[in-house]
């Protein structure tokens, strides 16, 4: 059975992701239980079954068709915009946290892209080597500790961006993904940890929560800031240590009109 419009895997495009492939394979197993034929690779309905004499086990197919019927019962993500920076250069992957703010548009630290080659570096999402990627067009500054990443390629329909929320003054309860770091070719890992993000006088400092998980140790800079909702509210910039490990976290505070839609 021929596929066409297979996702690619070619580290040639712009967006390469392995969702799809393993959502298709899922597809055509069915598909060959049932007898019957795929109407396009990522189809939403799960697999027909023409009549009862054809399959003799029933159940087997009942089966596979609550497989199939699974992904689409996956809820959304409200982290999904959260990534990293990788350099096919460097033997740690990923390099630095990054996060997607508008749909050609992510946000990283700013030393981070100033060790990096745009012409060998991507951004993605989630675990590193098993989610889809970018690749990069262009850097530009966007506060002293921050820098602004074009990318080549739009990321919709795949990877939609958060929505953006500015925050009164106080303490607000917030989320952040971290990604473990590893020697390229090891197996990356992701989590998520919260925190109490107190916002005076336009300022932002995040505090972990201590009853969490914790970030990395050496904090985190580049990392969006959420609230439980899935809104971004600001980038994690830098941080300070009372102790081995960073403990106290600078957030810039994203404004709406900062990527106006």
């Amino acid at each position: 059975m021929e596929l066409a419009n297979a996702p690619s895997m070619s580290t040639g495009v712009g967006v390469r992701t392995v969702v799809h492939t393993l959502r298709a394979a899922v597809l055509v197993a069915a598909a060959g239980i049932a007898g019957c034929d795929v109407e396009g690779v990522g189809a939403p309905s799960p697999a027909r079954t023409d009549s009862t004499a054809e399959h003799p086990e029933p159940m087997d197919v009942d089966v596979d068709e609550r497989t199939v019927q699974t992904f689409e019962r996956v809820p959304a993500d409200p982290l999904a915009s959260a990534g990293w920076i990788a350099d096919d250069r460097s033997i740690v992957l990923p390099f630095c946290p990054a996060i997607l703010v508008s749909p050609k548009t992510v946000l990283a630290s700013a030393a981070c892209m100033n060790d990096v080659s745009l012409n060998d570096s991507t951004f993605g999402v989630a675990t590193p080597g098993l989610g889809p990627v970018w690749t990069l067009a262009s850097t530009e500054p966007f506060t002293e500790r921050l820098t602004r990443v074009n990318l080549e390629f739009d990321t919709t329909p795949s990877l939609t961006p958060p929505s953006l929320r500015e925050l009164d003054s106080g303490h607000h309860r917030v989320l952040v993904r971290s990604f473990a770091y590893v020697s390229s070719g090891d197996a990356s890992w992701t989590w998520n940890w919260a925190g109490s993000l107190r916002v005076e006088a336009g300022r932002g400092t995040l505090a972990p929560d201590p009853d969490t998980e914790s970030p990395n140790c050496h904090g985190e800079v580049g990392a969006g800031v959420f609230l439980p909702s899935g809104e971004l509210v600001g980038v994690i910039s830098g941080g300070r240590s009372s102790g081995d490990c960073v403990d106290v976290l600078d957030v810039e505070l994203l404004r709406m009109d900062d990527f106006p839609a």
